[in-house]
Order: structure tokens, then C-alpha cells, then sequence
């Protein structure tokens, strides 16, 4: 999970979309997703999936109608097994949020970016 926050209180919050398992969707997938749309309270949602889970975004987005959510999926099928390609996608898509006025990136420790620094105790 990665969130985006200006210095007002919008955010936009950027998941990557996989399969969970199949016959326990609700359970590794909705609920999952439930949690954090509600933790985040983003004012602007983008699930990352692929061609292959463009369904399973489908069907969050579905699922949560009082969240915001926009489907921006890997524009090519295959695309999921080749990480240059799937940063070149998550860049594009974090670029169009910048140049759309979003600054100071902060990161969660399920975030693209690199995790925040342990505490002594880690």
C-alpha cells in the first residue's frame, strides 16, 4: 500500500490487485482490501492490477461503492512477470497523481517505496 498526502486532507491510496485464493475471495481478497480503503480513507483509490486480476478489481470496486476507486491495470497481458514493466506502469501511474497536484509521498510498511526505518526493537 502506498498513499499519497498533500498538505489538505486528500490522499490517494494505491494498491497492486492479485488473486487471493479462489474459493476464499472474501477472505483473502475483499476483506483485505476493505481494511485498508477504510484505514487510508483516501479521497482517491487506484487499484493496480493486471490484465489477469482486472476482474478481482472489478469486483472490489463493486464491492465498496462508498470508496472512490479507480481500475488502472497493467496494459499488457504477461505484464505481471516482468518487473521493469510493472514499475514502468506503477512510475506512469504515480506520475499522472503528482503532476495532478499530490506531493510528500509517505509510505506504509506494505508501501512500493522502501520501508520506514525499524525502531530500536525491531
Amino acid at each position: 500500500m502506498r498513499t499519497i498526502q498533500s498538505s489538505e486532507t486528500a490522499q490517494v491510496l494505491l494498491l497492486t490487485v492479485g488473486t487471493g485464493t479462489r474459493d476464499k475471495l472474501e477472505e483473502t481478497i475483499l476483506e483485505p482490501f476493505r481494511k485498508s480503503l477504510m484505514a487510508a480513507g483516501a479521497s482517491r483509490n487506484i487499484l493496480l492490477p493486471s490484465q489477469d486480476t482486472e476482474p478481482v478489481a472489478r469486483r472490489i470496486q463493486e464491492s465498496f461503492p462508498d470508496f472512490p476507486t479507480e481500475i488502472r491495470p497493467l496494459p499488457n497481458a504477461g505484464d505481471e512477470n516482468n518487473a521493469d514493466r510493472c514499475f514502468e506502469h506503477f512510475d506512469a501511474v504515480l506520475s499522472e497523481v503528482l503532476a495532478a497536484g499530490k506531493s510528500h509521498p509517505t509510505s506504509s510498511p506494505t508501501s512500493l517505496a522502501a520501508p520506514k526505518p525499524c525502531p530500536p526493537r525491531c
